[in-house]
């Protein structure tokens, strides 16, 4: 919404932040893990991901700060999430070689993409509208499906 911003650190917490004053407005804690990979705004700034080293993906009230959510299913750290435009799915990438797509309002996971090689610590994930299948990363490479 350009007033907010978050932030994930290795002390485990998402914090939201007032882009206008500097202050934080919320610190968002339950990640386990060493550190928060990845953040991600819904498409309205309702909502917000963060995916873990806890192998978790969770779901935040950007409003109340509350956990809505928590995905869990990965065997190893996620490192990058994304949302769908219109937030109805969330796509995950961990270093388990998996990419997996969740109902954005009940957790339910919907797909595993299984990648038979490693998948590159820097790939970020994105969800094209309507597609469950059509994934890139930013290493220039296509996840096999």
């Amino acid at each position: 919404d350009g007033e907010r911003l978050v932030s994930g650190g290795t002390d485990k917490t998402v914090r939201v932040w007032s882009a206008s004053s500097g202050r934080c407005e919320h610190v968002l804690t339950g990640h386990t893990g060493l550190g928060i990979y990845s953040v991600a705004w819904s498409e309205d700034g309702s909502r917000l991901i963060s995916g873990s080293r806890d192998r978790t993906v969770q779901v935040w009230d950007t409003d109340n700060g509350n956990c809505l959510l928590v995905l869990r299913g990965h065997t190893n750290w996620v490192y990058s999430v994304a949302w769908e435009k219109g937030g109805e799915r969330i796509a995950s990438v961990s270093d388990d070689n998996t990419c997996r797509i969740w109902d954005a309002n009940d957790g339910e996971c919907l797909q595993v993409l299984e990648n038979t090689r490693e998948i590159p610590a820097d790939f970020e994930v994105a969800l094209a509208p309507c597609v469950t299948k059509d994934l890139s990363g930013k290493s220039g490479e296509n996840l096999p499906i």
